[in-house]
């Protein structure tokens, strides 16, 4: 099992969380986000011209196609930060503690879209 596959299946054991898959690639990202939210995440993956960077994109937009698609999106998003924790880990990177405001805002003035 893949490191990604892994950390999916142990942030669903210690949660419990059991809503809809979704997959991280561009399409499963792009079609599983809300409708208004789907433009700002092509523009993303256009502006990355390196992998490390459409890792960091995809890693910014997966938790949030989770959450759109979940019933319960408290915990799709409780899920969503596990398994990019487990994700995170397994690659050798030390978690830093963000908000997704402080996210969100540090990505808007790399871009200059945010205030």
């Amino acid at each position: 099992m893949g490191m990604w596959q892994d950390s999916l299946k142990r942030a669903g054991d210690e949660t419990g969380y059991r809503g809809p898959n979704v997959v991280r690639t561009i399409g499963g990202v792009g079609e599983a986000l809300r409708v208004d939210r789907r433009a700002e995440f092509y523009q993303d993956v256009l502006r990355v011209s390196t992998g490390d960077e459409f890792d960091g994109v995809l890693n910014l937009w997966w938790p949030q196609a989770v959450i759109d698609v979940a019933e319960d999106p408290q915990a799709a998003e409780d899920f969503a930060d596990l398994a990019l924790a487990h994700y995170s880990m397994a690659c050798g990177a030390r978690p830093t503690r963000y908000t997704h405001e402080e996210v969100m805002r540090m990505v808007g003035e790399e871009t200059g879209t945010l205030g």
